[in-house]
């Protein structure tokens, strides 16, 4: 039982390790330890370790090279304080640091990160300046505007890193910047507790921030931020702004206060439009995490998560589990290893949702992908598939973009029209079946033909809505090894498709469109655009006094009114609102006025290639013109993908030449070009 762990990490920094540790081994408080990290150094911090001994230090090697993130988690699974505080080798506590922190969160259990003001230090050592930040006071409007407001060697208490899940591999860079959004944004409280420094940070010339490329938009993945800058001018600009872009997307248990509203949306999920089902497979469990945040980053959010743990082992609790900073995430256990498709059906016995969306543990979602999906199926009711960006397994490169076609009622007996990441009606599933687990492989190729094959008409959204990591797994290989074993088990299975004894009742599908997105809560987010048809300017001109909060009484939302104020009100909500009269007299006036469309979602795109790529999926080989009648080549012409029509008619013009066939394979080209 110790009160303080100092977790400190090391990467070939042993030159300045023994300051580092002297400046912890001096503190005037003695309730401490020191955990310290080699994340693989190829220098010697072991023997400075071992010159500057101290019995309250612990050594430990990673095992491996898990970057700054991945060592600052590896050390506090080590670490056993009530409250904990990293320390990067190079730098040093400043006196008293420990003392001042601590007895901080002692005093106040409502403070859960205690910061303290940061000197700086030549490289050598010499030339201790006080720095001009970290600012006065911790701003929530700032660290949501790209103004980190702490540094990184800030005091939290220990469940700070266990409700979060801590740092995110993918946070190469300024790392600690979301840790404190999602700290201070999911019920934790920061504080700056004095002006006195807590830190020494060493400038170096070839130190990790030097030689990054500017800390990146560390918001992004954060759809409540106040937008993104790219000057520190602007983003003041933006910490400052009289109201919330999005507060329809705040969580409640934000540390900053809303500026027009009592309270922040109490959103209601009870009822989930979606659920996101998400299996697990062995070696992918350090990437699920990566796919719950892009949820939590989502400009729409009435979903729920399943995850199925697929591997056959049941997983550590605590900081340990790979869903640790996700306590929402609903976890099925499964009681044997599964393949991906029986990991679905598993999951999908868990939904409850309106709609499931098939979402795999390495793949992340862009934050305006539910949105783009949900609208399109509200106003479809159909399967909403869509093109992806391709990731070579390193998130900090330009990604490809894999374009897949439109829909073409058919064509999936040809090949696998796109990926599994697709939003699937829950009612459509259970009448297919679910995936067939007997399957040696392609079990997501004939869902899809059985999802057809039952009606299900498909809806391809307007842009790329998920990243696609390419490398990081094996079964899609595998498939792809058996496919001459696979090709006729699947033809042998839809035969009467392939033989044109039945057709697709796909063929009179309407066509695609939006629906306007509305959220349950209590009170409800909105996701309005502001258009006339959805929203209405209203005066209100009643009689109570002060701020006058008024319940909607069809959408649920509330709106927050002075005498005269003027503000947009919900149109079904409006039409009541106008009815209400006292003594004869409306509480309320239409202003004549066009509304303004409301902040749209702040998100940056991540870097894309000039060129798109080829989406790859499994496809029939192209099957002989020859051995067919003209007959039978009309009634599958219109089944048949590009590349077939193009392979049947040169096989036609180098062989038998048939007049009727080649007029039916030229118009056809002829009607797609």
């Amino acid at each position: 039982d110790v009160k303080v762990s100092v977790i400190v990490t090391t990467h070939n920094l042993a030159r300045y390790l023994g300051d580092c540790l002297d400046s912890v081994a001096s503190q005037d408080f003695e309730d401490w330890e020191c955990i310290i990290i080699d994340d693989a150094s190829e220098d010697d911090p072991h023997s400075v370790v071992k010159e500057h001994w101290n019995s309250k230090f612990h050594f430990q090697r990673s095992p491996e090279n898990l970057k700054l993130p991945g060592a600052r988690n590896f050390g506090f699974q080590q670490a056993k304080g009530r409250y904990i505080i990293f320390l990067d080798a190079d730098d040093m506590l400043a006196e008293h640091a420990l003392m001042l922190l601590s007895e901080a969160l002692d005093a106040d259990p409502n403070i859960h990160i205690a910061a303290g003001h940061l000197d700086t230090v030549s490289e050598d050592g010499s030339n201790r300046t006080r720095n001009s930040w970290p600012f006065t006071e911790y701003s929530w409007y700032g660290q949501m505007a790209h103004l980190n407001q702490i540094s990184y060697s800030s005091m939290m208490r220990r469940e700070v890193m266990e409700r979060t899940g801590g740092y995110r591999d993918r946070h190469w860079r300024a790392e600690d910047a979301p840790l404190w959004i999602a700290a201070t944004s999911f019920g934790f409280r920061a504080k700056k507790i004095t002006e006195a420094s807590t830190l020494i940070y060493r400038n170096r010339n070839d130190s990790k921030s030097k030689g990054e490329p500017g800390d990146g938009d560390w918001t992004s993945w954060f759809p409540w931020r106040m937008g993104f800058a790219t000057h520190t001018r602007d983003a003041f600009q933006l910490a400052q702004s009289e109201r919330h872009p999005r507060a329809d997307l705040v969580p409640w248990g934000a540390q900053g206060l809303p500026q027009d509203l009592r309270f922040w949306y109490v959103p209601d999920y009870t009822e989930p439009l979606v659920s996101v089902v998400i299996p697990v497979g062995e070696g992918h469990e350090k990437y699920v995490i990566d796919a719950l945040d892009s949820l939590v980053a989502q400009t729409f959010q009435n979903w729920e998560a399943i995850v199925v743990n697929a591997t056959g082992k049941l997983w550590a609790d605590g900081f340990d589990s790979p869903v640790a900073g996700a306590p929402w995430a609903k976890v099925v256990n499964a009681a044997t290893k599964l393949k991906p498709a029986g990991a679905r059906n598993l999951g999908a016995e868990y939904a409850s949702g309106n709609a499931i969306l098939w979402l795999d543990a390495d793949d992340l979602l862009l934050p305006h992908a539910l949105e783009e999906m949900v609208s399109l199926y509200l106003g479809t009711g159909g399967l909403i598939y869509t093109s992806q960006l391709h990731s070579d397994g390193d998130l900090s490169t330009p990604l490809a973009l894999w374009e897949v076609p439109e829909f073409k009622c058919g064509a999936v007996l040809q090949q696998m029209w796109h990926s599994m990441m697709c939003l699937v009606p829950r009612e459509a599933h259970i009448k297919s079946g679910g995936f067939d687990i007997s399957l040696p492989g392609w079990e997501d190729w004939d869902y899809l033909i059985a999802l057809q094959a039952g009606g299900l008409c498909s809806y391809k959204t307007d842009q790329p809505t998920f990243v696609y990591r390419m490398h990081t797994g094996s079964l899609r290989e595998q498939s792809f090894s058996i496919r001459e074993e696979l090709h006729p088990i699947i033809i042998e299975k839809w035969i009467d498709y392939h033989e044109g004894k039945k057709h697709m009742p796909c063929s009179k599908c309407p066509g695609g469109r939006k629906a306007a997105l509305q959220q349950k809560g209590n009170p409800a987010p909105q996701m309005s655009n502001g258009s006339p048809d959805e929203m209405i300017l209203l005066e209100y001109q009643g009689t109570r006094m002060g701020k006058v909060l008024i319940r909607g009484p069809v959408t649920n939302t509330y709106y927050t009114f002075q005498k005269g104020q003027q503000k947009f009100v919900m149109r079904s909500d409006a039409d009541i609102l106008l009815s209400r009269t006292k003594k004869g007299i409306s509480d309320f006036a239409i202003v004549a006025h066009e509304p303004k469309p409301q902040a749209a979602p702040a998100f940056t795109r991540p870097p894309v290639l000039e060129k798109a790529v080829d989406p790859i999926f499994p496809s029939m080989p192209v099957a002989s013109v020859e051995d067919m009648t003209v007959s039978v080549l009309e009634g599958s012409i219109g089944e048949a993908d590009d590349r077939t029509i193009i392979e049947w008619l040169r096989q036609e013009r180098e062989g038998k030449q048939r007049k009727g066939a080649l007029k039916i394979l030229e118009a056809e080209m002829n009607g797609r070009a």
